[in-house]
C-alpha cells in the first residue's frame, strides 16, 4: 500500500469517526432540548456543526487523493501490458475519470462547494444509491404550539454507520456521498431552528426579543432547506424514490414553519403557503407509506394553508391585533 492509499484510507476513517460524533451531538442536542435546556441544544447542534463542517473539508481532501492515486494507476498500466493493450487502458482511464460539479448548499457553502459530486459509473462514484439512514425522532419539542397555526415540532436523528449510500473505494474504506453529507447538514440546522423557534415562542408576545429569535430560526430553517434541495439534486432516481416518503416530510416541515414564523412577523407568507397548499394537497392525493400520524401532520399543513387564505381575505394583519 503506497503512501497516499494510507493516508486515503487514514482520512476517510477520520471522517467516519467525525459525522458519527455529529450524530451524537445532535442526539444530545435532541434530549436536551426536550428537557427544556435550550443554550446546551444550541451549543450540541453548533458543535454538530462543526464537524460536518470539517466532515466536508476532509471528504474533499480524501477524493482529491482517490483521484491522484486512479491516475498514478492509469499511468503505470500501459508499461505493464501490451501495446496492444494500451490503447484500450487509455480509453477505460478516460471513462473512470471523476467529474466534478460543485454545489453551494447551506451554512457550510465555503466547504461544501468543493466537494465533489460523480458523475461516473466506476466504483469510486460518489452518487447515492442505497436509502439514506434517516430516523424521524419520537422526542417532540416542548413550547412550540402556536394560537393560529400549526407547528411542526418533531426533531430528526441520524446514524452514518447504518448508512448504505457511502462510496466503497480501492482501499475498502467508506466515503461519505455529497448526497449524505447534505442530508445530515439539512438534518441538524433543522433541528437547530426548531430550537430558535421554541426559544421564540417562550419569549413575550410581540418583543423584540421574540422577534429576534422567529428570524434567527427562519434563517436557519432556509439554510436547511438548501441543503435538501442540494441532496434532493445529488441522488439517484432510485435512492429518491427509496427516501421519497422521508424527504417529503421534511420539506413540507421546513415550508410550514417557514410559512408560519412569516405570518407572525406579519410579513409576505403568501408564496410559502400557497406552495404549502398545493404540496400537501398532492402529498394526501398520491400513494404513499405515511403513518397515520404522519397524514395527521400532513393535514394540518393543509389546514394552516387553508386557513392562511381565511385570514388573509379577512385581513391577517386585523386578525394579530384583535388575537394581541
Amino acid at each position: 500500500m503506497n503512501m497516499n492509499m494510507m493516508s486515503t484510507s487514514s482520512g476517510t476513517m477520520n471522517v467516519m469517526s467525525l459525522m458519527e460524533r455529529a450524530a451524537e451531538l445532535n442526539e444530545d442536542g435532541v434530549y436536551e432540548l426536550a428537557d427544556g435546556a435550550f443554550p446546551d441544544a444550541v451549543r450540541s447542534f453548533e458543535n454538530a456543526v462543526r464537524q460536518m463542517m470539517t466532515v466536508c473539508e476532509q471528504t474533499t481532501h480524501a477524493h482529491h487523493l482517490q483521484q491522484q492515486q486512479q491516475q498514478q494507476q492509469h499511468a503505470v498500466a500501459p508499461a505493464q501490458v501490451c501495446p496492444a493493450a494500451s490503447s484500450t487502458m487509455d480509453s477505460s482511464s478516460s471513462r473512470c475519470s471523476t467529474k466534478q460539479t460543485p454545489t453551494s448548499t447551506s451554512a457550510m457553502d465555503t466547504t461544501m462547494e468543493d466537494t465533489p459530486t460523480s458523475t461516473s459509473s466506476s466504483p469510486a462514484s460518489t452518487s447515492t444509491t442505497g436509502c439514506l439512514p434517516s430516523a424521524r425522532s419520537s422526542v417532540e419539542v416542548p413550547f412550540l404550539q402556536d394560537d393560529r397555526f400549526y407547528i411542526y415540532s418533531c426533531t430528526v436523528t441520524f446514524n452514518p454507520s447504518t448508512s448504505s449510500s457511502s462510496t466503497l473505494t480501492a482501499a475498502t474504506t467508506m466515503i461519505p456521498s455529497s448526497a449524505e453529507i447534505a442530508f445530515y447538514c439539512a438534518t441538524i440546522l433543522f433541528n437547530l431552528a426548531l430550537a430558535h423557534h421554541q426559544h421564540a415562542q417562550r419569549c413575550p408576545k410581540q418583543s423584540q426579543e421574540q422577534a429576534a429569535a422567529l428570524r434567527q430560526a427562519l434563517a436557519l430553517y432556509q439554510e436547511s432547506a438548501k441543503a435538501l434541495h442540494t441532496l434532493q439534486q445529488r441522488l439517484t432516481p432510485a435512492t429518491l424514490c427509496c427516501c421519497a416518503d422521508d424527504l417529503l416530510l421534511m420539506s413540507l416541515a421546513l415550508c410550514n414553519n417557514q410559512a408560519c414564523i412569516l405570518a407572525v412577523l406579519q410579513d409576505d407568507a403568501t408564496a410559502c403557503f400557497q406552495q404549502l397548499f398545493v404540496q400537501s394537497t398532492t402529498a394526501l392525493q398520491e400513494p404513499n407509506n405515511f403513518s397515520m400520524f404522519e397524514q395527521s401532520q400532513v393535514q394540518e399543513f393543509l389546514r394552516n394553508a387553508m386557513l392562511f387564505g381565511t385570514l388573509q381575505a379577512g385581513g391577517l394583519h386585523d386578525h394579530a391585533a384583535a388575537c394581541a
